[in-house]
């Protein structure tokens, strides 16, 4: 996550929390002046666990007077996964546990890149290790200790049921297999709604990860569902 990277996949999502509208104007403009490959998100009517999957990082600034907010604003943006740099008006944590997911803090005065460098460093730990326990399919990246898949770059958010369906038939590329093995074993006995779960839950993922460019999974007539055993690599 380079700050002078301008490409679309490489750059930098940060969504603003805790500030007012003001001063959440200043501090994006300040980055994006510090960055030009910095975007800045909304966050939608759903909440931050709507604006996720396409989120680097949440800032969480205390607006002036309600410095007791920072705490629940951290809390919100660990609990949907996401990295966090929160800007503290003083060296007090308020709270904060900071072994609680990837947190980094900024104490006054802090420049723009300060919270730059911060936000790539929560970032980059967030996102652990480079190879390890990560499946490989062309553009499709499935991160296995922490539940995370990622098409281009561009985070997913699967349901449980969906996220292991994937990693199964990913791991096995190539490789068919009936709707009576898929549901023991991804769903590990015989479900109540029968094979029919496995369908509707391919098409489920279907609609999540196929689009134009990509076409992960294909159904073999007459058996089942392979994830396809070659894809596209990403181009460099």
């Amino acid at each position: 996550m380079s700050l002078n990277s301008t490409s679309d996949d490489s750059m930098t999502r940060v969504i603003v929390l805790g500030a007012d509208p003001e001063e959440a104007r200043r501090l994006s403009a300040s980055l994006i002046a510090a960055d030009p490959g910095v975007r800045m998100m909304e966050v939608p009517d759903g909440g931050i666990a709507g604006a996720q999957a396409n989120a680097s990082a949440v800032i969480v600034a205390a607006a002036a007077g309600q410095e007791h907010r920072l705490r629940e604003r951290v809390e919100e943006a660990v609990d949907a996964g996401l990295p966090v740099v929160a800007l503290l008006p003083d060296a007090d944590l308020h709270g904060i546990d900071p072994a609680r997911g990837h947190l980094e803090f900024c104490v006054p005065p802090f420049t723009p890149r300060e919270v730059l460098l911060r936000v790539r460093a929560a970032a980059e730990r967030a996102a652990g290790p480079a190879g390890a326990n990560v499946i490989h399919r062309g553009q499709l990246t499935i991160d296995a200790d922490r539940y995370q898949v990622t098409i281009g770059g561009r985070r997913v958010v699967l349901t449980y049921k969906e996220y292991e369906l994937l990693r199964y038939l990913a791991s096995r590329p190539g490789k068919a297999f009936s709707r009576q093995t898929l549901l023991r074993a991804v769903w590990g006995y015989d479900y109540f709604g029968g094979t029919r779960t496995v369908d509707v839950h391919v098409r489920r993922l279907r609609s999540k990860i196929n689009d134009v460019e990509h076409h992960f999974i294909e159904t073999v007539w007459n058996v089942g569902y392979r994830f396809r055993s070659e894809q596209p690599e990403a181009s460099g």
